[in-house]
């Protein structure tokens, strides 16, 4: 019984979290092999793979505990990508290091760098986010930017162009949330959109395709309803691509008939009723009326009239 409870003790103590580098670090993200910490005196610190310098700390060399990274304390964000290193400071500028194959670090360049480098002259930068190998940043003003590998859409420029400098995508001002993934983008208006662009092979930009795209592409709600004396089904929010069409079975109960209004155009076809291609959010509303009694009466003319009440 001891012999059990000291084994168990080990296996927890072995696997229980370590603290280590000191506890006053109040920011930290993983890279793809490599991690990055602020700590509260706005100092950077780095660790792991350093293949192509996105340690940061002048040398190729890995370590396996933070080291600083140069000696200012105005760092205030930090993203890991696969192989690159995004940072801003306090002022607003923006900083980069790493691998730079794709132009993922924005520097106008392909070369690789393994100390900070300042991404052009703007002290505007507010967020960012590094993917696998690209890059994307928001501005104070609510623009969206971005850089760096593009084949497949993720930087939303309308283009598979890789950039090395940072591009606006589109003219809004009302990004306020960003995400790079691995290969593909995420990100938030003020209105509480979410859009998506880049590699969707699985279906993670989330607009009811595996179709790919390089414009920000929102998810489109279908809303459906129904009055009493019948059903529709899907009963929830339906979510589709911009143009895609989507169907609802509409059943009314015995003795009623089903009509659809709303907002989604379309059509009701038996039991089916099939939406326009949808263009905005819209709503579908199902309506059901008793059938009327029809009784038919014999005129003293001899005819038949039918009187439904």
């Amino acid at each position: 019984m001891c012999f059990i409870r000291i084994i168990l003790l080990v296996a927890l103590q072995v696997t229980a979290p370590v603290a280590f580098g000191g506890i006053n670090f109040t920011v930290v993200d993983g890279g793809g092999s490599h991690s990055i910490g602020l700590k509260s005196d706005g100092t950077l610190w780095a660790w792991g793979d350093n293949t192509f310098g996105l340690l940061g700390n002048g040398t190729n060399t890995d370590t396996n505990t933070p080291v600083q990274i140069g000696t200012d304390t105005n760092w205030m964000a930090i993203s890991g990508g696969f192989g690159h290193t995004i940072a801003l400071k306090s002022d607003g500028t923006l900083w980069a290091w790493g691998r730079n194959d794709e132009g993922q670090l924005g520097d106008g360049s392909s070369t690789d760098r393994n100390t900070p480098v300042q991404i052009g002259t703007d002290t505007n930068w507010t967020a960012i986010s590094a993917g696998s190998q690209h890059t994307i940043a928001l501005k104070s003003d609510g623009s969206l930017w971005a850089w760096g590998y593009n084949d497949d859409g993720q930087l939303g420029d309308g283009t598979n162009t890789d950039r090395n400098t940072p591009v606006q995508i589109g003219a809004d001002t009302n990004w306020t949330a960003i995400s790079a993934g691995g290969y593909h983008t995420i990100a938030l208006k003020s209105d509480g959109t979410l859009w998506a662009w880049g590699y969707n092979n699985e279906g993670q930009l989330g607009n009811g395709t595996n179709t790919d795209t390089n414009t920000p592409a929102r998810s489109l709600y279908v809303t459906p309803s129904a009055g009493s004396n019948g059903t529709i089904d899907p009963a929830v929010v339906q979510t589709i691509g911009h143009g895609q069409t989507t169907s609802f079975t509409v059943s009314p109960d015995t003795g009623y008939s089903a009509s659809v209004d709303g907002t989604c155009g379309g059509a009701l076809s038996g039991t089916t009723y099939t939406t326009s291609p949808v263009t905005g959010d819209c709503t579908v509303i199902a309506s059901f009326i008793e059938d009327s009694l029809c009784i038919p009466i014999k005129t003293l003319a001899g005819t038949i009239s039918v009187i439904c009440l």
